[in-house]
């Protein structure tokens, strides 16, 4: 288990110009062209998940199933994501599913041993572009879409996501020096509850 550091930076839709003009003159590496990032989050009755990502209480985790460039998970090669945060930092587990194996688990839920029978409450779709700049890698999301489970009406959310992730040998001087940008919290998983609950993303 390898663990990693992740900041979140505070970059607004009119400066995004700014932020890629910024990753050329740093002559960042583009990693992966955008592609579109489609999951389904899941948490239980009392949506303790959600609650201990507002709270930001340690440890928490994200349970969720992901798969790229399409709209559904069905027929698609899929992946279980168990993204976990406590004090030594953050990791993430991967398992690989069939469209099949997907399916099962949208239909029937998933055990968890800290937060008990998990249901999917919430698809989050958005555009990834990847990029590094020395061992750290950059992610810029845009076009973020909200739905809850069993609705065919998506909520926009019109804020960029950017994200920095390093090893954990990494200085938080350095990375502070390295990318001046204001840090922030910013949990799509959070925001899409919110949003979904309230019917509209006219907070966000």
């Amino acid at each position: 288990m390898s663990f990693r550091v992740e900041e979140k930076l505070l970059v607004r839709a009119n400066q995004l110009a700014s932020l890629f003009k910024w990753l050329s003159d740093e002559k960042a590496i583009l990693l992966h062209p955008k592609r579109k990032i489609y999951s389904t989050y899941f948490d239980n009755a009392e949506l303790d998940i959600f609650n201990a990502s507002e709270e930001g209480s340690v440890p928490r985790k994200k349970i969720r199933v992901r798969t790229y460039n399409a709209n559904t998970h069905h027929d698609r090669d899929n992946a279980l994501e168990i993204k976990v945060s406590s004090i030594e930092g953050r990791h993430k587990t991967t398992k690989m599913l069939s469209g099949q194996e997907a399916q099962e688990l949208l239909t029937q839920g998933i055990f968890d041993r800290e937060y008990g029978f998990c249901e999917p409450v919430v698809s989050v779709a958005y555009n990834r572009e990847y990029f590094q700049i020395g061992g750290v890698r950059l992610t810029i999301d845009t076009d973020l879409e909200y739905c809850a489970t069993g609705s065919f009406f998506p909520i926009r959310d019109d804020s960029t996501a950017v994200e920095i992730k390093a090893g954990f040998d990494v200085s938080m001087d350095m990375l502070a020096k390295a990318f001046p940008f204001r840090r922030t919290r910013f949990s799509k998983y959070a925001r899409s509850i919110i949003a979904t609950q309230s019917g509209s993303g006219e907070w966000l």
